[in-house]
């Protein structure tokens, strides 16, 4: 015995109308329950109503009766209906009066809390060059002595651990607070976090033999622990435009400006040995850098009430982010194993801080230029966008 019917009436040109009877019938039973709608907001409630379907009517000399039929309530449920009542002709019209049953049901009653999770389809450019170069890295040397023909390959091992994935996707948790201005248009406040990570092993060993000198070695480029991270937080403002098709569902399009913060993390060691030459060399880099910019993202959402107040959301999203001027510290230590020099064993290990430059063809890994090269440098950037979705729990308080 706790559902409740909720409403307002209105006339043809958006007046709240005091005065209107209202009946809800049980249309199992036929039990009849009456309520009068106030003065000031044409307000009307029905509560401690039995679960089952009603049907209401509302009636007020001077209009046209109005009736609904089909309204089913679970127990606990609440619903709210909003009327508006056709003068008859030669009738004169209210005076205004003042606002409806949304804002005089309490302020609370005009928030609701929005949680979710989603996923995108997204491709920063930056990162993923930086992926790829890794990966470039295990095949360069080897496919130099393919070329050559003294040299003839007889075994090959490779991507024995795996593959360096590309950062192609990110999964984030969605908190917002919407408030509701009227039955169609809120405005809304919310933050997207994000903390995506690739973790890989990549091996490529290849076993040639010099047909002039008959003799076998190997090219080993191992890249272990490779690790690429990128956390994203993106407070945002916005405003959402709704449709209700009922009581329980509507359908709804959104639009959310804000600034993205983005950290992103690297570490990866790599042993390079050639056993024609000798070189045995190994490498280990850390980076980390944070930067900012603006963001935004809008799409469609459909929206549906299960239960006091409680509802299911599922969004469409477009998503695009710009980050650049990434600054950050790139930590590069570099160990010669053994080139048969006196320099064997010697190591070489320095920090850098400013601006990224991710990679290029030249450079064997990520640096960061000193201040008087910056102009010849490429800053490392993001641009971060795609289409995705997210589902999610509603809470209307």
């Amino acid at each position: 015995m706790n559902a409740r019917i909720d409403g307002y009436v209105q006339d043809e040109d958006g007046r709240f109308l005091a005065g209107v009877e209202v009946t809800a019938i049980n249309v199992v039973n036929n039990a009849e329950t009456k309520a009068v709608s106030e003065k000031g907001t044409g307000g009307f409630r029905f509560l401690g109503l039995a679960p089952g379907t009603y049907q209401v009517s509302c009636d007020l000399e001077g209009y046209e009766s109005y009736a609904a039929g089909g309204i089913r309530l679970s127990a606990g449920q609440s619903t709210i209906l909003r009327v508006k009542l056709k003068r008859l002709p030669g009738t004169e019209a209210p005076p205004p009066v003042a606002e409806p049953l949304e804002d005089a049901v309490g302020p609370w009653k005009r928030w609701q809390v929005e949680l979710a999770i989603g996923g995108f389809a997204n491709e920063p450019v930056d990162l993923n060059l930086f992926v790829d170069r890794n990966q470039w890295l295990t095949k360069e040397r080897y496919l130099l002595y393919m070329k050559d023909p003294r040299f003839v390959q007889i075994s090959f091992i490779g991507g024995g651990w795996g593959v360096i994935h590309k950062l192609s996707s990110r999964w984030p948790l969605t908190l917002r607070l919407r408030l509701r201005v009227n039955r169609m248009l809120s405005w809304a406040v919310g933050i997207d976090w994000t903390d995506e990570q690739r973790r890989s092993h990549y091996l490529k060993d290849v076993a040639f033999s010099h047909l002039d000198a008959g003799t076998r070695f190997d090219v080993t480029n191992d890249i272990n622990g490779f690790r690429l991270g990128l956390k994203t937080l993106f407070p945002h403002l916005g405003a959402q435009a709704t449709l209700p098709l009922n009581s329980f569902v509507s359908l709804a399009g959104f639009l959310h400006a804000g600034w993205a913060f983005v950290e992103c993390r690297h570490a990866s060691t790599r042993r390079f040995q050639d056993g024609f030459t000798g070189e045995d060399r190994f490498y280990e880099v850390a980076m980390s850098g944070k930067g900012n910019g603006p963001g935004l993202e809008g799409g469609a959402k459909f929206e549906c009430t299960l239960w006091r107040g409680l509802g299911l959301f599922v969004e469409g999203v477009y998503q695009w982010f710009r980050v650049r001027d990434v600054s950050g510290e790139q930590f590069l230590s570099e160990t010669i194993l053994d080139e048969g020099a006196p320099a064997s064993g010697a190591a070489v290990s320095e920090t850098r801080r400013g601006r990224w430059r991710v990679t290029d063809n030249a450079n064997a890994w990520p640096l960061i230029p000193p201040a008087d090269m910056a102009e010849f440098y490429r800053p490392f950037s993001l641009d971060l966008g795609g289409i995705g979705f997210r589902i999610g729990l509603l809470f209307r308080l």
